[in-house]
């Protein structure tokens, strides 16, 4: 889902997502599980395609 992200907020790669990723490490697992049920709505990313 990061890769969908990136390109939402105009980022040019992952790591300038990372950066408010890594701001909320307490929310990330939460943030998963809040995701699980779009997994089968958007699909998967594949690192070549970011």
């Amino acid at each position: 889902m990061l890769p969908y992200l990136m390109r939402y907020m105009g980022h040019s790669s992952l790591e300038s997502t990372y950066y408010y990723i890594h701001l909320i490490p307490d929310f990330f697992n939460r943030y998963n599980m809040l995701a699980k049920p779009t997994e089968n709505i958007i699909p998967e990313v594949e690192n070549d395609e970011a």
